[in-house]
């Protein structure tokens, strides 16, 4: 935890793919899901197996860095005999470049926990220079619930921030470890109620088409240097980044999962994304903050 992370503000950027319990702005929330789940990238998931063997040694002996790096090198070359097929090209490299759930310790101790949005914030900037444009406050709200079951895991229960109804299920593993069918980890649970310390934490950003492949997002552990809440308390937390720039436009995004560098409880999570072309119906910066309250029962 010794590097600051402060890329939001460095970028001038940060987000709109909010993670798995708080849906997204401006994509549509995430379909309901079952319990009863598969591996997320199907037959492709085998590839994922394959990437993973190969590069775990550089996990296991405390090199995450390498690793991540080892999932992109073997994506390049594995895939490589499906780039006559855009289709399978596309599934084979996120599958290949997503890596598994890092090795963590128990981090879910208690029967049950509720996490709640106590508040926060939404805004929208000028792309050009961050002037807040439109500012309306986020609704107290139930965000999720994870209740231990019979087999040792947590039936999580996800909500709709905007409606409170019931959007899907998951299990979830004491190690706050989304779990497939089998029981086997496939993602982390984001945002874990109690800091998970990992030295990264995976999940996926769900596709525009139901026929391309979801895409990693790899958060990075750290202190959160830019002050999202606006507290001016320094947290502990997982930070994500990404853009892109061209003639045509340029575009980037944060998320940011903070917590009480205390007590190690999940405080907020924070999101903005900005995109600047020469379409003004195309053009937006977008920003969020949902303080996020957790609750716990023996």
């Amino acid at each position: 935890m010794s590097a600051s992370l402060n890329a939001g503000r460095r970028i001038g950027v940060a987000v709109v793919a909010f993670a798995i319990a708080l849906g997204a702005y401006p994509a549509p929330a995430l379909p309901r899901e079952t319990v009863a789940q598969t591996d997320p990238f199907g037959p492709f998931e085998q590839v994922r197996r394959q990437a993973h063997a190969y590069c775990v040694g550089y996990l296991q002996s405390g090199d995450a860095p390498t690793y991540l790096k080892c999932l992109q090198q073997f994506a390049v070359y594995y895939c490589s005999s499906f780039s006559n097929d855009f289709l399978a090209y596309q599934w084979c490299t996120a599958a290949a470049s997503t890596p598994y759930p890092a090795p963590g310790q128990r981090a879910l101790t208690v029967r049950s926990y509720r996490v709640e949005v106590s508040g926060g914030w939404h805004r929208e900037r000028d792309p050009g220079s961050g002037a807040i444009l439109s500012e309306r406050p986020i609704s107290p709200s139930l965000a999720y619930t994870l209740e231990r079951q019979s087999n040792g895991l947590y039936l999580a229960t996800i909500y709709e921030i905007s409606t409170g109804q019931v959007s899907g299920q998951r299990w979830v593993n004491d190690r706050c470890e989304i779990t497939n069918s089998e029981g086997q980890p496939i993602l982390d649970w984001i945002p874990c109620p109690i800091f998970p310390n990992k030295p990264y934490l995976v999940t996926l950003l769900p596709p525009p088409n139901p026929n391309f492949a979801p895409s990693p997002m790899i958060f990075i552990p750290g202190r959160l240097a830019d002050d999202f809440d606006e507290d001016g308390v320094v947290e502990i937390g997982y930070l994500y980044t990404s853009g892109s720039g061209g003639r045509e436009f340029t575009s980037g995004s944060v998320t940011a999962t903070g917590y009480d560098p205390d007590t190690q409880a999940l405080k907020f999570q924070y999101m903005r994304s900005v995109r600047e072309s020469n379409n003004p119906y195309t053009t937006y910066d977008v920003e969020r903050l949902y303080r996020l309250r957790g609750q716990s029962s023996p």
